[in-house]
């Protein structure tokens, strides 16, 4: 999770920018940088906690390896935040539902900082 201010002022061109700014923190923070293929991610605009939000699920590959990520873009008005959710998830051999629905619900779990929700 990561966050920045401001909040954009339009949503067109967010899914994008959420996808560049997930490449860029996965080199940094993981170590190897999992590229997304952006015609393979799906979603759309939602709600969490009443606030709007951007969630995108798609395919990582990274040198060889590959998995299923989900996305979430939280817009939290009263911070002036976007807060980027990342669950990532790599299980070879596995059957990774029960895992994606883990990461979902630990998604759902994020509130914004002065939320009451």
């Amino acid at each position: 999770m990561t966050w920045q201010s401001p909040i954009p002022a339009a949503t067109r061109g967010v899914a994008t920018a959420m996808l560049a700014w997930r490449e860029r923190l996965s080199a940094e923070r993981y170590g190897i940088r999992q590229r997304v293929e952006p015609a393979g991610v799906r979603g759309g605009a939602t709600t969490h906690r009443g606030n709007f939000a951007l969630h995108l699920v798609g395919t990582w590959r990274a040198d060889g390896a590959s998995g299923t990520f989900l996305l979430r873009g939280v817009m939290c008005p009263t911070q002036d935040r976007m807060y980027l959710l990342d669950g990532w998830l790599y299980a070879p051999g596995e059957r990774g539902q029960e895992y994606m629905v883990q990461l979902e619900s630990i998604l759902n779990s994020f509130r914004c900082g002065s939320a009451n929700r």
